[in-house]
């Protein structure tokens, strides 16, 4: 897997940002998320940005 760019690492640079915390059984015994749990937070982040878009108003101007 490629580094990534020093600007990809900003939450800066993106548009939306949402702090996820994992929960104990998204873990194995080292410590690294599962990669169905990584599905389920990438869904809950899509899930989370949606929301913020309607409540901001942005999702109605951008639906025009």
């Amino acid at each position: 897997m490629a580094r990534p760019e020093a600007w990809q690492m900003r939450p800066e640079s993106y548009p939306f940002s949402h702090l996820t915390e994992t929960r104990f059984a998204d873990l194995d015994l080292l410590g690294h998320i599962n990669n169905v749990s990584m599905a389920g937070l990438f869904e809950h982040g899509g899930v989370c940005s949606t929301t913020a878009s309607w409540r901001s108003g942005a999702a109605m101007a951008n639906a025009g």
